[in-house]
């Protein structure tokens, strides 16, 4: 017997638009980037400068405002404005391991895992997309084209880029939308700390990513030569509300079908987020 217990849907979410951030927030350097970056908030609007020179390969060098989560989360950001000196100058709402610094805070390295949902220059790269390092100090960053995804669905559309990032225990969805409003799933989601994505040849060494992870604000220059480094401003970032989940229409109860034939089954559901798992006699199917 097959079993659907969620199911994906075309969906348009109502969200309330409001400019409190959350509570405390802290910022920091990340890496060794030359320009030191910095953090204002006036009139609910968060400002970031962040120098370094990318976020990227096995090391990462950027300005970093963030929450300390711990468990799954589902967090939306509007990026307002992003002017850096390079094409890949990059603002992300990032997700990122850290050592407890012992003050209700985390300290970092260059190297540690990390996954993002990135917006570039409108005059630049011109690209949102899902990014990672699935292993610390590893091969590096991964792009959507590493595990055999082409071009981004999302082009940045400021001042109203809106960038979303949810976990559910190992799997990491990113979404990106033009108005808060209706949101676009970002291809390479769910990326799966504990399978392989896409073309991946091996599993990461370090298993899934930690229950107390940095949520928040990444900017890089991507040019740690430059003297002004990037500066980004962001609002709305807050948890996203949840749309309850209703399904509207089931399959049937039973079906019957000849033996190694095809089985079709559809059913409709609402609500956001909305993900799904068919299963057989209570086991997944992949």
């Amino acid at each position: 017997m097959l079993r659907c217990l969620a199911v994906a849907a075309i969906l348009v979410i109502t969200t309330t638009v409001g400019l409190a951030q959350p509570a405390g927030i802290k910022h920091q350097d990340v890496g060794s980037p030359t320009l030191a970056g910095s953090y204002t908030v006036a009139a609910g609007k968060i400002s970031i400068v962040g120098g370094g020179n990318d976020i990227w390969n096995t090391a990462d060098n950027f300005h970093f405002a963030y929450i300390p989560v711990t468990g799954d989360f589902d967090y939306v950001v509007r990026v307002e404005s992003l002017q850096g000196p390079d094409n890949w100058s990059k603002a992300e709402l990032m997700a990122r391991e850290g050592t407890d610094d012992g003050a209700g805070g985390l300290s970092f390295a260059g190297e540690d895992r990390h996954i993002s949902n990135m917006t570039t220059r409108s005059g630049g790269q011109n690209e949102i997309g899902l990014q990672w390092r699935s292993d610390s100090s590893g091969s590096g960053s991964a792009w959507p084209n590493d595990i055999g995804i082409g071009t981004p669905l999302q082009r940045p559309t400021y001042p109203n880029t809106w960038l979303r990032l949810e976990r559910t225990g190992s799997k990491f969805w990113a979404y990106a939308s033009s108005d808060g409003i209706v949101w676009t799933l970002l291809r390479g989601s769910p990326y799966d700390f504990l399978a392989l994505n896409g073309n991946e040849a091996a599993l990461r060494t370090g298993g899934n990513m930690a229950n107390k992870l940095a949520l928040g604000l990444a900017l890089t220059a991507h040019n740690d030569g430059d003297a002004s480094g990037a500066t980004a401003v962001f609002s709305e970032f807050k948890a996203f509300t949840p749309v309850p989940i209703a399904i509207t229409t089931q399959p049937p109860a039973t079906l019957s079908v000849p033996a190694n034939s095809p089985l079709t089954l559809s059913i409709v559901a609402k609500g956001d987020p909305v993900h799904y798992q068919w299963r057989k006699d209570g086991v997944d199917i992949p």
